[in-house]
Protein backbone atom coordinates (compact mmCIF):
# COMPACT_ATOMS: atom_id res chain seq x y z
CA UNK A 1 0.00 0.00 0.00
CA UNK A 2 1.50 2.98 -1.39
CA UNK A 3 1.53 5.87 1.52
CA UNK A 4 0.25 9.51 0.98
CA UNK A 5 0.66 12.55 2.82
CA UNK A 6 2.58 15.02 4.86
CA UNK A 7 4.47 12.39 6.75
CA UNK A 8 6.04 11.09 3.49
CA UNK A 9 7.46 14.25 2.26
CA UNK A 10 9.14 14.53 5.49
CA UNK A 11 10.65 11.34 5.28
CA UNK A 12 13.91 11.77 3.80
CA UNK A 13 15.02 8.13 3.17
CA UNK A 14 11.97 5.84 2.91
CA UNK A 15 9.97 8.43 1.35
CA UNK A 16 12.26 9.03 -1.83
CA UNK A 17 12.82 5.08 -1.94
CA UNK A 18 8.99 4.58 -2.49
CA UNK A 19 8.25 7.18 -5.16
CA UNK A 20 11.48 5.33 -6.98
CA UNK A 21 9.72 2.13 -7.06
CA UNK A 22 6.45 3.71 -8.26
CA UNK A 23 7.86 5.91 -11.02
CA UNK A 24 9.55 2.88 -11.99
CA UNK A 25 6.27 1.24 -12.66
CA UNK A 26 4.96 4.31 -14.58
CA UNK A 27 7.81 3.54 -17.90
CA UNK A 28 6.05 3.09 -20.59
CA UNK A 29 6.76 0.33 -22.70
CA UNK A 30 8.13 -1.75 -19.84
CA UNK A 31 5.33 -2.68 -17.69
CA UNK A 32 1.83 -3.81 -18.66
CA UNK A 33 -0.44 -1.02 -18.88
CA UNK A 34 -2.63 -1.98 -16.24
CA UNK A 35 0.28 -1.63 -13.83
CA UNK A 36 1.26 1.77 -15.21
CA UNK A 37 -1.97 3.38 -14.60
CA UNK A 38 -1.97 2.28 -11.16
CA UNK A 39 1.06 3.61 -10.71
CA UNK A 40 0.35 6.58 -12.40
CA UNK A 41 -3.45 6.90 -10.27
CA UNK A 42 -1.02 6.61 -7.25
CA UNK A 43 1.08 9.66 -8.20
CA UNK A 44 -1.65 11.58 -8.61
CA UNK A 45 -3.09 11.08 -5.74
CA UNK A 46 0.35 12.72 -4.31
CA UNK A 47 0.01 15.60 -6.77
CA UNK A 48 -3.68 16.28 -5.92
CA UNK A 49 -2.96 16.62 -1.95
CA UNK A 50 0.08 18.80 -3.17
CA UNK A 51 2.84 16.30 -1.46
CA UNK A 52 5.45 16.90 -3.88
CA UNK A 53 8.61 17.40 -3.04
CA UNK A 54 9.66 13.85 -2.41
CA UNK A 55 8.87 13.45 -6.01
CA UNK A 56 10.10 16.15 -7.73
CA UNK A 57 13.40 15.21 -6.14
CA UNK A 58 13.21 11.50 -7.70
CA UNK A 59 12.13 12.79 -10.92
CA UNK A 60 15.05 14.79 -11.13
CA UNK A 61 17.20 12.38 -9.59
CA UNK A 62 16.46 8.83 -12.17
CA UNK A 63 14.83 9.81 -15.10
CA UNK A 64 16.42 11.44 -18.49
CA UNK A 65 14.60 13.59 -21.31
CA UNK A 66 12.69 11.22 -22.63
CA UNK A 67 11.52 9.21 -19.84
CA UNK A 68 10.40 12.56 -17.76
CA UNK A 69 8.32 13.64 -21.26
CA UNK A 70 6.61 10.50 -21.16
CA UNK A 71 6.10 10.96 -17.64
CA UNK A 72 4.51 14.58 -18.27
CA UNK A 73 2.13 13.08 -21.23
CA UNK A 74 1.01 9.90 -19.33
CA UNK A 75 -0.27 12.16 -16.00
CA UNK A 76 -1.89 14.46 -18.87
CA UNK A 77 -4.06 11.52 -20.23
CA UNK A 78 -4.52 10.56 -16.89
CA UNK A 79 -6.18 13.85 -16.01
CA UNK A 80 -7.90 14.23 -19.47
CA UNK A 81 -9.59 10.67 -18.34
CA UNK A 82 -10.67 12.16 -14.96
CA UNK A 83 -11.97 15.22 -15.92
CA UNK A 84 -14.22 13.77 -18.77
CA UNK A 85 -15.62 11.54 -15.72
CA UNK A 86 -16.29 14.72 -14.00
CA UNK A 87 -18.05 15.87 -16.82
CA UNK A 88 -20.46 13.49 -16.99
CA UNK A 89 -21.36 13.75 -13.28
CA UNK A 90 -23.78 16.38 -11.58
CA UNK A 91 -21.01 18.13 -9.47
CA UNK A 92 -20.56 22.25 -9.46
CA UNK A 93 -18.99 23.87 -11.85
CA UNK A 94 -16.20 24.98 -9.06
CA UNK A 95 -15.43 21.82 -8.34
CA UNK A 96 -14.21 20.77 -12.31
CA UNK A 97 -12.79 24.20 -12.34
CA UNK A 98 -10.47 23.45 -9.45
CA UNK A 99 -9.84 19.66 -10.25
CA UNK A 100 -6.65 20.17 -12.61
CA UNK A 101 -5.30 22.78 -10.64
CA UNK A 102 -3.03 21.18 -8.48
CA UNK A 103 -1.78 19.14 -11.56
CA UNK A 104 -0.99 23.05 -13.21
CA UNK A 105 0.95 23.82 -10.17
CA UNK A 106 3.05 20.63 -10.21
CA UNK A 107 4.28 21.51 -13.57
CA UNK A 108 5.26 24.57 -12.89
CA UNK A 109 7.28 23.79 -9.76
CA UNK A 110 8.81 21.40 -12.39
CA UNK A 111 9.93 23.81 -15.26
CA UNK A 112 12.71 25.32 -12.03
CA UNK A 113 14.61 21.61 -12.46
CA UNK A 114 18.04 22.09 -12.00
CA UNK A 115 18.21 19.97 -14.72
CA UNK A 116 18.25 21.42 -17.97
CA UNK A 117 16.94 18.60 -20.29
CA UNK A 118 14.18 18.39 -17.58
CA UNK A 119 13.14 22.56 -18.49
CA UNK A 120 13.47 21.88 -22.11
CA UNK A 121 10.83 18.80 -21.72
CA UNK A 122 8.56 21.13 -19.47
CA UNK A 123 8.59 23.77 -22.63
CA UNK A 124 8.07 21.00 -25.22
CA UNK A 125 5.01 19.84 -23.40
CA UNK A 126 3.81 23.59 -22.46
CA UNK A 127 4.22 23.66 -26.74
CA UNK A 128 1.92 20.44 -27.00
CA UNK A 129 -0.59 22.35 -24.06
CA UNK A 130 -1.17 25.49 -26.45
CA UNK A 131 -3.01 22.98 -29.20
CA UNK A 132 -4.90 21.32 -26.51
CA UNK A 133 -8.64 23.40 -25.53
CA UNK A 134 -8.80 22.05 -22.05
CA UNK A 135 -9.21 23.21 -18.47
CA UNK A 136 -5.58 21.66 -17.78
CA UNK A 137 -4.37 24.28 -20.65
CA UNK A 138 -5.73 27.12 -19.39
CA UNK A 139 -4.74 26.60 -16.20
CA UNK A 140 -1.06 26.18 -17.39
CA UNK A 141 -0.69 28.78 -19.54
CA UNK A 142 -2.12 31.34 -17.39
CA UNK A 143 0.50 30.57 -14.59
CA UNK A 144 3.24 30.42 -16.80
CA UNK A 145 2.12 33.71 -17.93
CA UNK A 146 1.98 35.19 -14.71
CA UNK A 147 4.94 33.58 -13.40
CA UNK A 148 7.58 33.90 -16.21
CA UNK A 149 6.98 36.91 -18.67
CA UNK A 150 8.17 39.94 -16.92
CA UNK A 151 5.96 41.90 -18.73
CA UNK A 152 2.83 40.20 -18.39
CA UNK A 153 1.74 42.35 -15.04
CA UNK A 154 2.18 45.66 -17.19
CA UNK A 155 -0.20 43.65 -19.74
CA UNK A 156 -2.56 43.09 -17.65
CA UNK A 157 -4.64 46.32 -18.87
CA UNK A 158 -4.61 44.86 -22.01
CA UNK A 159 -6.24 41.65 -20.79
CA UNK A 160 -9.94 40.73 -21.26
CA UNK A 161 -10.86 41.13 -17.79
CA UNK A 162 -12.25 37.35 -17.73
CA UNK A 163 -9.14 36.27 -18.17
CA UNK A 164 -7.54 38.77 -14.84
CA UNK A 165 -10.60 37.01 -13.61
CA UNK A 166 -9.58 34.19 -13.74
CA UNK A 167 -5.96 34.23 -13.39
CA UNK A 168 -6.93 35.01 -9.32
CA UNK A 169 -9.08 32.55 -9.20
CA UNK A 170 -6.69 30.18 -10.23
CA UNK A 171 -4.04 32.12 -8.02
CA UNK A 172 -6.68 31.79 -4.53
CA UNK A 173 -6.07 27.96 -4.85
CA UNK A 174 -2.44 28.26 -4.37
CA UNK A 175 -1.41 27.72 -0.43
CA UNK A 176 1.00 29.93 1.22
CA UNK A 177 4.32 29.59 0.61
CA UNK A 178 3.85 26.45 -1.77
CA UNK A 179 4.93 29.08 -4.65
CA UNK A 180 6.95 32.50 -2.66
CA UNK A 181 7.36 33.44 -6.70
CA UNK A 182 3.80 33.56 -7.71
CA UNK A 183 2.82 35.47 -4.43
CA UNK A 184 5.86 38.50 -4.73
CA UNK A 185 4.51 38.40 -8.47
CA UNK A 186 0.90 39.02 -7.06
CA UNK A 187 1.90 41.65 -4.74
CA UNK A 188 3.58 43.28 -7.84
CA UNK A 189 0.10 43.65 -8.96
CA UNK A 190 -1.24 45.68 -5.99
CA UNK A 191 1.60 47.90 -6.05
CA UNK A 192 1.40 48.93 -9.63
CA UNK A 193 -2.54 49.25 -8.63
CA UNK A 194 -0.91 51.82 -6.36
CA UNK A 195 1.43 53.47 -9.22
CA UNK A 196 -1.58 53.74 -11.09
CA UNK A 197 -4.07 55.64 -8.75
CA UNK A 198 -0.78 58.34 -7.64
CA UNK A 199 -0.88 59.25 -11.69
CA UNK A 200 -1.88 62.80 -11.89
CA UNK A 201 -3.54 62.63 -14.83
CA UNK A 202 -4.15 58.94 -14.28
CA UNK A 203 -2.58 56.89 -17.79
CA UNK A 204 -3.98 53.64 -17.79
CA UNK A 205 -7.50 52.03 -18.19
CA UNK A 206 -9.25 52.41 -14.62
CA UNK A 207 -12.21 49.82 -15.35
CA UNK A 208 -9.16 47.33 -15.74
CA UNK A 209 -8.35 48.56 -12.09
CA UNK A 210 -11.67 47.97 -10.87
CA UNK A 211 -11.76 44.61 -12.24
CA UNK A 212 -9.18 43.76 -10.04
CA UNK A 213 -10.19 45.44 -6.94
CA UNK A 214 -13.30 43.43 -7.05
CA UNK A 215 -11.76 40.66 -7.61
CA UNK A 216 -9.03 41.54 -4.52
CA UNK A 217 -11.68 42.59 -2.32
CA UNK A 218 -13.25 38.22 -2.01
CA UNK A 219 -11.73 36.53 0.67
CA UNK A 220 -10.05 33.95 -1.22
CA UNK A 221 -6.69 36.07 -1.41
CA UNK A 222 -6.47 36.54 2.33
CA UNK A 223 -4.31 33.34 2.78
CA UNK A 224 -1.50 34.95 0.16
CA UNK A 225 -1.60 38.35 1.47
CA UNK A 226 -3.00 39.98 4.91
CA UNK A 227 -5.61 42.01 4.73
CA UNK A 228 -5.81 42.06 0.93
CA UNK A 229 -9.26 42.53 1.55
CA UNK A 230 -9.42 45.35 3.46
CA UNK A 231 -6.53 46.84 0.78
CA UNK A 232 -8.65 46.49 -1.85
CA UNK A 233 -11.62 47.85 -0.31
CA UNK A 234 -10.13 51.12 0.87
CA UNK A 235 -8.91 51.46 -3.05
CA UNK A 236 -12.65 50.95 -3.99
CA UNK A 237 -13.50 53.97 -1.74
CA UNK A 238 -10.43 56.14 -3.41
CA UNK A 239 -12.86 56.09 -6.67
CA UNK A 240 -16.02 56.55 -4.56
CA UNK A 241 -14.19 60.20 -3.54
CA UNK A 242 -12.80 61.06 -6.04
CA UNK A 243 -15.46 60.92 -8.65
CA UNK A 244 -15.77 61.86 -12.65
CA UNK A 245 -13.68 59.31 -14.68
CA UNK A 246 -13.26 56.92 -11.44
CA UNK A 247 -17.21 56.86 -10.75
CA UNK A 248 -17.75 55.80 -14.49
CA UNK A 249 -15.44 53.52 -14.34
CA UNK A 250 -16.09 52.05 -11.30
CA UNK A 251 -20.03 52.07 -12.57
CA UNK A 252 -19.14 50.45 -15.95
CA UNK A 253 -17.13 47.64 -14.16
CA UNK A 254 -20.03 46.98 -11.88
CA UNK A 255 -22.38 46.58 -14.26
CA UNK A 256 -20.62 43.56 -16.07
CA UNK A 257 -19.31 41.56 -13.28
CA UNK A 258 -22.03 38.91 -11.62
CA UNK A 259 -25.11 40.20 -9.55
CA UNK A 260 -23.48 39.06 -6.12
CA UNK A 261 -20.75 40.74 -6.62
CA UNK A 262 -22.74 43.81 -7.53
CA UNK A 263 -25.10 43.68 -4.27
CA UNK A 264 -21.36 42.56 -2.35
CA UNK A 265 -19.26 45.69 -3.38
CA UNK A 266 -22.29 48.34 -3.21
CA UNK A 267 -24.01 47.21 -0.09
CA UNK A 268 -20.37 47.28 1.78
CA UNK A 269 -20.18 51.58 0.19
CA UNK A 270 -23.41 51.89 2.22
CA UNK A 271 -22.73 49.96 5.14
CA UNK A 272 -19.64 52.39 5.24
CA UNK A 273 -21.34 55.54 4.16
CA UNK A 274 -24.43 55.63 6.40
CA UNK A 275 -22.83 54.15 9.94
CA UNK A 276 -25.56 56.28 11.66
CA UNK A 277 -27.72 53.71 10.57
CA UNK A 278 -26.42 51.33 12.78
CA UNK A 279 -26.91 48.30 9.81
CA UNK A 280 -24.83 45.84 11.90
CA UNK A 281 -22.84 44.59 8.64
CA UNK A 282 -20.69 42.77 11.16
CA UNK A 283 -17.42 42.70 12.36
CA UNK A 284 -15.66 41.60 8.89
CA UNK A 285 -17.08 44.45 7.28
CA UNK A 286 -16.38 46.99 11.00
CA UNK A 287 -12.63 46.75 9.96
CA UNK A 288 -13.73 48.62 6.32
CA UNK A 289 -15.44 51.96 7.83
CA UNK A 290 -11.74 52.96 8.69
CA UNK A 291 -10.48 52.04 4.98
CA UNK A 292 -13.77 54.29 4.06
CA UNK A 293 -13.24 57.33 6.36
CA UNK A 294 -9.18 57.46 5.52
CA UNK A 295 -9.91 57.53 1.53
CA UNK A 296 -12.78 60.20 2.20
CA UNK A 297 -10.09 62.34 4.24
CA UNK A 298 -7.22 62.29 1.96
CA UNK A 299 -9.71 62.83 -1.12
CA UNK A 300 -11.80 65.51 0.41
CA UNK A 301 -10.15 66.76 3.84
CA UNK A 302 -12.45 69.66 4.89
CA UNK A 303 -15.72 67.98 3.44
CA UNK A 304 -18.56 67.62 6.07
CA UNK A 305 -20.77 64.58 7.23
CA UNK A 306 -23.24 65.74 5.23
CA UNK A 307 -21.45 66.73 2.06
CA UNK A 308 -20.14 62.79 2.34
CA UNK A 309 -23.20 61.65 2.44
CA UNK A 310 -24.56 63.73 -0.44
CA UNK A 311 -21.65 62.25 -2.66
CA UNK A 312 -22.75 59.03 -1.58
CA UNK A 313 -26.08 59.82 -3.22
CA UNK A 314 -25.10 61.33 -5.99
CA UNK A 315 -22.90 57.67 -6.77
CA UNK A 316 -25.88 55.82 -5.85
CA UNK A 317 -27.97 57.76 -8.75
CA UNK A 318 -25.99 57.83 -11.08
CA UNK A 319 -25.14 53.93 -10.49
CA UNK A 320 -28.79 52.99 -10.88
CA UNK A 321 -29.43 55.33 -13.81
CA UNK A 322 -26.65 54.21 -15.82
CA UNK A 323 -26.60 50.28 -15.11
CA UNK A 324 -30.16 48.26 -15.18
CA UNK A 325 -28.36 45.30 -14.08
CA UNK A 326 -26.80 46.82 -10.90
CA UNK A 327 -30.01 48.25 -9.94
CA UNK A 328 -31.67 44.80 -10.42
CA UNK A 329 -29.19 43.39 -7.99
CA UNK A 330 -29.47 46.08 -5.43
CA UNK A 331 -33.44 45.77 -5.42
CA UNK A 332 -32.86 42.66 -3.57
CA UNK A 333 -31.83 44.94 -0.33
CA UNK A 334 -34.43 46.61 1.80
CA UNK A 335 -31.43 48.92 2.45
CA UNK A 336 -31.26 49.81 -0.76
CA UNK A 337 -34.65 49.99 -1.81
CA UNK A 338 -34.88 52.85 0.83
CA UNK A 339 -32.01 54.67 -1.14
CA UNK A 340 -33.78 53.94 -4.37
CA UNK A 341 -37.67 55.61 -2.68
CA UNK A 342 -35.22 58.49 -1.38
CA UNK A 343 -33.80 59.45 -4.53
CA UNK A 344 -36.77 59.25 -6.74
CA UNK A 345 -38.48 61.48 -4.25
CA UNK A 346 -35.81 63.63 -3.02
CA UNK A 347 -36.70 66.34 0.20
CA UNK A 348 -36.31 70.53 -0.43
CA UNK A 349 -33.00 70.16 1.68
CA UNK A 350 -30.48 67.90 2.84
CA UNK A 351 -28.72 69.15 5.20
CA UNK A 352 -28.09 66.60 8.04
CA UNK A 353 -27.01 63.35 8.22
CA UNK A 354 -29.83 62.98 11.31
CA UNK A 355 -32.72 64.23 9.26
CA UNK A 356 -31.57 61.71 6.49
CA UNK A 357 -31.62 58.70 9.00
CA UNK A 358 -35.79 60.26 10.14
CA UNK A 359 -36.39 59.97 6.23
CA UNK A 360 -35.35 56.23 5.76
CA UNK A 361 -36.52 54.60 9.00
CA UNK A 362 -39.56 56.43 8.68
CA UNK A 363 -40.39 54.82 5.34
CA UNK A 364 -42.77 51.63 5.01
CA UNK A 365 -40.00 49.76 3.00
CA UNK A 366 -37.70 49.60 6.24
CA UNK A 367 -40.30 49.51 9.15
Amino acid sequence: MFPHGRHLDQTEDDGRQMYSEILEFTRPNIYPAGVRKEALELVMIQINIRETQQLIRTLNEEFDYEDFRAFLFQILDLDTERYEALESKPIREEAKFASSIPLAIFIFKLSFSQKKSHRVAVDSFLLAMCAKKSLLADHLLRIFKFGQDSDYLDRLEDCQPEERQTLWKVLAYLRQGELLYLEERLQSRLIRIDEILEQNPVKAELRCVCYDLIEFSRIGLEHLIEDIRIWAYSRIFTFLARGGVFWGAMISTLGRVPHGDQYRIMSRILYCALPSLNLSPGSMDQELTGGFDQAMELEHPSQSEANMLDLFFRFVIQAFSSQGSLRAALMLDQHFLSIILLCLSPPPTLSTSEELVRLITQNPTTR
